[in-house]
């Protein structure tokens, strides 16, 4: 994380991290269940089981707490979608489907969905590096698998793998900003995703 940091007097370095990333989940659970609005510097100590100054001692404010949230929340977003694309799966939709399953539930699967627009937006405007970064990464693995897959195949679309991969990406933000969440969310999501793989035959 980049968050900047104060040290307690002899606290080695490896410690804090370890510390900082400890808040970082509690208040990354307390933001997906109250939304960024409602939540507070204190209510995330609480769920970290710290006094609001032993909060202040490693974040500055809850804005620097929000945005070591999503650095975990990517992190763990992105090693959740590699992992269940590597896994053996009877199909490329499937594997696909359980990429976006596994994302969808890492990033958001304690979220309350009437928090679902209010976060993204907070996150664009707190930490617009962390979500472009993820965006690229996320994109970048989905095109690596499609390409893959294409190689295999007899005929070739004429729709490269990024731009279709960036479809399905698009795809899935949308419909997790209009609040499809959990089944409703991957029942339409297989959607597109098998729009997409019949597309790699075209």
């Amino acid at each position: 994380m980049t968050t900047a940091t104060r040290l307690a007097p002899g606290e080695p370095r490896d410690q804090d991290a370890v510390r900082k990333t400890a808040i970082a989940q509690a208040a990354a659970s307390v933001f997906l269940r109250y939304g960024f609005r409602k939540t507070s510097v204190d209510d995330v100590a609480r769920a970290a089981k710290l006094s609001r100054q032993g909060i202040y001692l490693h974040f500055p404010n809850k804005e620097a707490l929000f945005r070591a949230a999503v650095e975990l929340l990517a992190d763990q977003t992105l090693a959740a979608e590699r992992a269940a694309l590597a896994r053996p799966a009877p199909s490329l939709e499937e594997r696909l489907l359980g990429a976006f399953e596994a994302m969808s539930v890492t990033a958001l699967g304690a979220c309350d969905p009437a928090n679902v627009q209010e976060l993204f937006s907070a996150a664009v405007e707190l930490a617009r590096d962390v979500v472009g970064k993820l965006d690229e990464q996320i994109v970048t693995e989905l095109a690596a698998v499609l390409a893959k897959e294409r190689t295999g195949r007899r005929r070739s679309s004429e729709i490269g793998t990024r731009a279709l991969a960036e479809n399905l990406y698009v795809t899935s933000y949308g419909l997790k900003q209009r609040g499809h969440l959990g089944e409703d969310y991957l029942a339409r999501l297989r959607t597109a995703i098998r729009i997409v793989c019949k597309s790699l035959d075209r």
